[in-house]
């Protein structure tokens, strides 16, 4: 019996993924802040992407890089979600055109010497 795909809630994944991202980066500018110098390699790169991120050293070119990646993160967490629950749609469809509970376990063997017979000739005292 095939079991049914779990599905992601792209709304939730988005906000998520923002979160962390968004979360990462205010950290990190947080601590370049305190110490000049720290997280250079990466805040130049992040300022070359997004338009009015400088990476100057400022509480608020901080914020506009943390609701940059914050906002990508979330676009990334909804299309993450998306992708994910049309693989999965796709990959749990019957492909057989019946229904999935249907002829499951009828003389195939696996209800032979599970049920309560099978267990009860286990706990009879011996003959």
């Amino acid at each position: 019996m095939q079991q049914a795909a779990m599905k992601l809630s792209p709304l939730a994944m988005g906000i998520t993924v923002g979160l962390i991202c968004g979360g990462a980066i205010f950290l990190v500018g947080l601590v370049a802040l305190a110490a000049p110098g720290y997280g250079d390699a990466l805040l130049s790169g992040i300022a070359s992407i997004y338009p009015g991120f400088d990476n100057s050293g400022t509480f608020g070119d901080l914020l506009i890089g943390t609701l940059y990646f914050t906002f990508d993160g979330f676009c990334g967490g909804l299309v993450l979600a998306w992708l994910y629950n049309l693989v999965s749609g796709l990959l749990h469809r019957p492909t057989n055109g019946r229904d999935e509970g249907s002829g499951q376990g009828e003389g195939n063997g696996q209800d032979e010497g599970n049920g309560a017979g099978a267990q009860s000739e286990a706990v009879e005292p011996g003959d």
